[in-house]
């Protein structure tokens, strides 16, 4: 069927994307363990392009999903993989599955990248709170015996 082959290259574009989408997340790991803002910056960036790009992959998606449901007569039914079993030969059933089980492979990937970059990032913006919170306390006892500076002592003897 078309369809199918269509469906499978959608998933496999989904699943070089999110392939991209994990090399980006690696890179932002870097950038966080070397303390490299701008990096972080930029990774962040080309990876919210690429989630755009996957959302439109997904819609894309969904369209030939609803496609293939309706060449294999099941209608408007939620895409569902055993439904589609008993309709696709057998090639083409373990070829979809196989594109949906590395496409969970790489997203639990992602998803792992991303909760260690977050733990990386919060404990560096607390060192960076502590960090300020150290040099507000230095200006303000620089403050405190500079504003004394100015004045004359008392105690010099300036009649000799």
């Amino acid at each position: 069927m078309e369809t199918v082959a269509l469906v499978i290259q959608d998933l496999a574009g989904i699943e070089a994307r999110y392939g991209e989408i994990f090399e980006a997340t690696m890179m932002i790991q870097q950038a966080l363990e070397h303390k490299r803002p701008e990096d972080v910056l930029t990774a962040l960036a080309q990876r919210e392009t690429l989630l755009h790009s996957l959302e439109e992959q997904w819609i894309l998606l969904r369209q030939h999903e609803a496609d293939l449901l309706t060449a294999c007569g099941c209608g408007r039914e939620e895409f569902n993989l055993s439904l589609l079993k008993r309709h696709l030969p057998k090639a083409e059933y373990h070829s979809l599955t196989l594109r949906l089980s590395r496409i969970e492979e790489v997203l639990v990937q992602v998803l792992a990248a991303d909760e260690a970059n977050q733990e990386n990032s919060t404990l560096l913006q607390e060192g960076i709170k502590l960090e300020l919170s150290r040099l507000q306390s230095v200006k303000t006892v620089i403050r405190a015996y500079g504003s004394f500076a100015g004045a004359e002592p008392r105690f010099i003897d300036k009649n000799r």
